[in-house]
């Protein structure tokens, strides 16, 4: 009984850490999508408050590049390739902010798609 009690223990301790480590990087989260002015593309984002109070734009879904170069420099985006983000030069301080530097991003997105003109 004191050794699975110990064990028990130990999980608790792993999934505290976790959870604190998880409420430390994502305060609220919101899901939204953006369709182009030309109505061609979609794109879906979830906004996350960071435990700083900025915001960041995670790219859920985007259009293909259609063959042109899809590097994390040339399509501005940080991150993973499982968790991309809008790359911006300055930190995002609300919501609203968040999602006007994501609508910028996915136009030029787009015509970078369909023109292969460089952000």
């Amino acid at each position: 009984m004191l050794v699975r009690f110990a064990l028990t223990w130990i999980d608790l301790m792993i999934f505290d850490h976790l959870l604190e480590r998880h409420e430390r990087l994502a305060m609220r989260s919101v899901v939204n999508t953006y369709k182009t002015k030309s109505c061609m593309h979609s794109f879906k984002f979830r906004f996350e408050e960071l435990a700083d109070g900025d915001w960041r734009a995670y790219i859920l879904f985007q259009p293909d590049y259609c063959g042109r170069p899809d590097d994390n420099h040339s399509t501005h985006r940080l991150g993973s390739g499982d968790e991309p983000y809008v790359c911006w030069t300055g930190p995002l301080r609300t919501l609203q902010e968040a999602k006007q530097v994501a609508s910028v991003w996915c136009e030029k997105t787009e015509r970078y798609i369909r023109y292969g003109k460089k952000f």
